[in-house]
C-alpha cells in the first residue's frame, strides 16, 4: 500500500483539529449544545431527516441519557418502518407496562410494538415488560441495532470471523456476541470513549453504562447508512431509491483520491471505492447536468459534458507531496459517488456517501470544494 495512503489517521486528526477540510454550509438543523461536539455530524444528519429532535430549537442534550421508549421510536424512524394505530392491536402486543391513557397516539405504544414485531426488542428479563422509562444502556442499543440490521437487511453486517477480537468486553451472555459483531462491522467506529477529555476510540468504553443521546445518534446513523434508503436518484425516466446494498450491487470503481483545501493543506490520497456518476445517470435516463444534494439541503451542480467518467482537465490537480500542479496523471480521473475508504465505511463526518475524484494511481489531489459530503440525492437533467 502506498505510504501516503497510510497517513489516513493523521489526516483525519488534522481534519478534526483544523476543521477546514471542506467548505460546506451548516446543516438545516442546528443545536447550540452540539456545536463542535464529537457526534455533531451524526446528530444533525438524523435531525435533518426527522429521526431525532431537540428538547427545544437550540438544545439537543448530546450527553443526556435516553429512555427505552424514546429509543424505540428513534430506531423505527431510522429504519423507515410503517407505524399505525393498528400495530398495538396485532400480535406484537407483548408488554403490560406501557401507559394506556391514550392509545390513539402512536408514541410510545405503536413504536414499541413495531420493534417487537420485527424482533428488534424482546423486552426485559420479564417478557411481559418493556420498562419504557428506564435509561437504555449502550449494550441494549447495540443489540437492538444489530438485530434490526440482521432481521430487516440480511447481509448488511458481515459474520465475525472465528478468532477475531477487538477491544470491547464480549462476556455478557445476552449482548456479547452483538457487541462483537457491531465492533467488527464498524458500527462503533465513530464512538469516543470520552467526549469531555476528549478521547476517541473504544478502549475503556463501558458498554454496560447508560447510552447518551449523542452515542445513540452516532450508532443509528451507522445503521441508517447500512440498512436504510440513503440515496435518491432522479432523472428523465424516473426516480430510484437506493440502499447501500443497492449501490454496492452496481459496477464499482476503485482508485485513489484526495483533496487540497484553500489554505494549501492536503488530505490523502486514500484508497477509495464507489459508483461512477455516469453509471448512476444511466439508471434514470442520463442527462447533461447533475445536481448533488447533501442531507442538509446544500446543493452543487456539475456539468456532465465536462464531469463524466473521464474528467482529466476539468479540475485542477496537484501533486500531493509538492503541491504543484499536475499536467498529467497515470490513468483517467473519474467522478464517483464514494462509499468506501481504505476498505471500510466512510468516516462519520463524511456520511455514507461523498462525491470524489479518483484515478488508478495515487499521484493527484483535487480541490476540496468539489468533494460534497453527506450526499443524499442526485438529480440528472
Amino acid at each position: 500500500m502506498p505510504v501516503r495512503v497510510r497517513t489516513f489517521l493523521l489526516g483525519l486528526l488534522l481534519a478534526v483539529v483544523l476543521a477546514v477540510a471542506v467548505a460546506a454550509p451548516a446543516f438545516a438543523a442546528w443545536f447550540e449544545d452540539t456545536d463542535g461536539h464529537p457526534y455533531e455530524t451524526s446528530i444533525l444528519a438524523l435531525a435533518d431527516r426527522g429521526i431525532v429532535s431537540g428538547f427545544d430549537p437550540d438544545h439537543f442534550g448530546p450527553d443526556d441519557p435516553v429512555i427505552r421508549q424514546q429509543f424505540a421510536k428513534m430506531i423505527v424512524l431510522t429504519l423507515g418502518l410503517t407505524v399505525s394505530e393498528d400495530d398495538w392491536q396485532d400480535t406484537a402486543k407483548p408488554f403490560r407496562d406501557l401507559d394506556s391513557d391514550d392509545l390513539t397516539k402512536l408514541y410510545p405504544h405503536e413504536y414499541v410494538a413495531v420493534c417487537a414485531r420485527n424482533n428488534i426488542t424482546k423486552g426485559t428479563q420479564d417478557p411481559t415488560k418493556f420498562a419504557p422509562y428506564l435509561n437504555i444502556t449502550r449494550q441494549q442499543v447495540i443489540t437492538m441495532v444489530v438485530r434490526a440490521a440482521d432481521n430487516l437487511t440480511p447481509g448488511a453486517l458481515e459474520v465475525v470471523p472465528a478468532g477475531w477480537n477487538g477491544v470491547l468486553d464480549y462476556s455478557d451472555p445476552t449482548h456479547g456476541s452483538n457487541i462483537k459483531k457491531a465492533e467488527f462491522n464498524g458500527l462503533l467506529k465513530g464512538i469516543w470513549a470520552s467526549t469531555t477529555i476528549p478521547i476517541q476510540g473504544l478502549a475503556g468504553w463501558d458498554t454496560s453504562k447508560n447510552a447518551t443521546r449523542g452515542e445513540v445518534a452516532e450508532i443509528l446513523a451507522q445503521l441508517l447508512y447500512r440498512s436504510g434508503t440513503i440515496l435518491t436518484v432522479k432523472g428523465p425516466t424516473g426516480t430510484l431509491e437506493l440502499s447501500m446494498a443497492g449501490l454496492k450491487a452496481l459496477q464499482p470503481v476503485d482508485g485513489f483520491g484526495g483533496w487540497k483545501n484553500r489554505i494549501d493543506i492536503v488530505y490523502g490520497p486514500w484508497a477509495l471505492k464507489g459508483v461512477s456518476i455516469k453509471t448512476l445517470a444511466d439508471l434514470v435516463g442520463g442527462g447533461s447536468e447533475v445536481t448533488v444534494e447533501a442531507s442538509d439541503g446544500y446543493k452543487l451542480a456539475f456539468d456532465l459534458t465536462t464531469y463524466s467518467d473521464d474528467v482529466n482537465g476539468a479540475l485542477v490537480m496537484w501533486d500531493p507531496v509538492t503541491k504543484l500542479p499536475v499536467a498529467d496523471i497515470d490513468g483517467e480521473l473519474s467522478m464517483v459517488l464514494v462509499y468506501a475508504l481504505e476498505g471500510g465505511p466512510l468516516p462519520s463526518d463524511w456520511g455514507a456517501l461523498r462525491v470524489g475524484f479518483i484515478s488508478p494511481a495515487d499521484d493527484q489531489v483535487t480541490y476540496s470544494g468539489k468533494w460534497v459530503s453527506q450526499v443524499a440525492g442526485l438529480e440528472f437533467k
